[in-house]
């Protein structure tokens, strides 16, 4: 699918499937370390192929008051804070 849609080349995606099988890492993981992709291209094309929207929160104020309706510990737990 990253080759297909002009995400990666063939080359940078066999370089990356050898570096996988040395280092037993996730293959999008691989991708990103290896420079060819960012985490969020990666995660929107992976978000694109599950049919499910993709937002960047790092740009997102949450409203106090919403963030209160979350319990703490469920925050931590789920590093929602």
């Amino acid at each position: 699918m990253l080759v297909a849609q002009g995400y990666i080349s063939e080359e940078q995606l066999q370089q990356a499937l050898e570096e996988q099988k040395a280092t037993k890492k996730k293959l999008g993981q691989t991708i990103i370390e290896l420079g060819f992709m960012s985490l969020d291209q990666f995660l929107s094309v992976h978000a694109e192929q599950f049919n499910i929207p993709y937002v960047d929160l790092k740009n997102i104020v949450i409203d106090e008051a919403v963030a209160k309706l979350l319990p703490e510990a469920v925050a931590r737990r789920y590093s929602a804070i």
